[in-house]
C-alpha cells in the first residue's frame, strides 16, 4: 500500500449537522439505511472546512450518516464511510460563515497532482511528512502523477483528516512510484485559494456525501 487519493461529490463550503436540529433520534435498531451525510468538524453544528497551507495541523472532517430530514431525521450510529478528494474549478462559489451568512469563490491550485493528503492520525500508513504523527489513508494504487488514473482508497472510517496536497516525489526505491513531500501545493498566480471536494461514501448502502475544503495561507 502506498500513496493515495480518491474523487468523489461536494456541495458548500459548511454542513449542518442534523442531528441538532429539534427532534432528532439515534437509531438503535441497526436496519436502518442512510438517505444521507453530515458532516461536522469537530467545532460546532455548522463548519466551514479551511485548511492551512501554511499551518502544522490538518482539520478533522467527520461524517455522521442519518435518514431523514430536520426534525424527523435519526442519527445511524457506526456507520464507516470510504472516501475521495478531488480539485474544484477556479470559480467555483462556497458558502461561508456560521447560518450561513456568506459565500465565496474558489481559486486555482499552481498545480493539480492526485491529492495524496487524506489522513489519520498515528501510525498505520505511509507517513505523512508534511504533518508530523499523520499517515495517509490505505490505498491500492500506487499514487502517480497525471494522467494515471488515481489511487483508490479502501480504508474504511467514519472521520479522517484533510491537509493541502503536497509535490509528489519519486521514490528512491523504485522510480514508478511517488511519495508525499514536505512541499504544499499553492495557490496558482492570481489565486489567493483553490478548493478541495472530499466525498464520503456510506459502506454496505453506498450513499453519498460530500463538502468543499477549501485551501488557504
Amino acid at each position: 500500500m502506498r500513496r493515495l487519493a480518491l474523487t468523489l461529490v461536494a456541495t458548500g463550503g459548511l454542513a449542518a449537522l442534523t442531528a441538532c436540529s429539534g427532534g432528532t433520534g439515534l437509531s438503535t435498531g441497526g436496519n436502518q439505511t442512510p438517505t444521507g451525510i453530515v458532516f461536522t468538524n469537530g467545532s460546532g453544528q455548522v463548519n466551514d472546512f479551511f485548511v492551512s497551507y501554511q499551518g502544522n495541523a490538518p482539520i478533522l472532517v467527520a461524517g455522521t450518516a442519518v435518514n431523514g430530514t430536520g426534525a424527523t431525521s435519526t442519527i445511524i450510529p457506526d456507520v464507516k464511510f470510504t472516501w475521495a478528494a478531488t480539485y474544484l474549478p477556479a470559480g467555483t462559489t462556497f458558502q461561508t460563515g456560521g447560518s450561513p451568512n456568506g459565500q465565496s469563490t474558489c481559486g486555482a491550485p499552481a498545480q493539480t497532482p492526485l491529492v495524496n493528503s487524506l489522513l489519520q492520525q498515528g501510525s498505520g500508513g505511509n507517513p505523512f511528512p508534511f504533518y508530523i504523527g499523520y499517515t495517509q489513508l490505505a490505498a491500492q494504487q500506487i499514487l502517480l502523477p497525471n494522467p494515471n488514473p488515481g489511487p483508490n482508497y479502501v480504508q474504511q472510517a467514519s472521520q479522517i483528516f484533510v491537509g493541502p496536497p503536497t509535490v509528489p516525489v519519486p521514490d528512491a526505491n523504485n522510480p514508478n512510484q511517488y511519495d508525499a513531500s514536505i512541499t504544499p501545493i499553492l495557490p496558482a498566480t492570481g489565486s489567493t485559494n483553490y478548493c478541495l471536494r472530499l466525498v464520503a461514501t456510506a459502506v454496505g448502502s453506498g450513499v453519498q456525501g460530500g463538502i468543499t475544503v477549501v485551501v488557504q495561507p
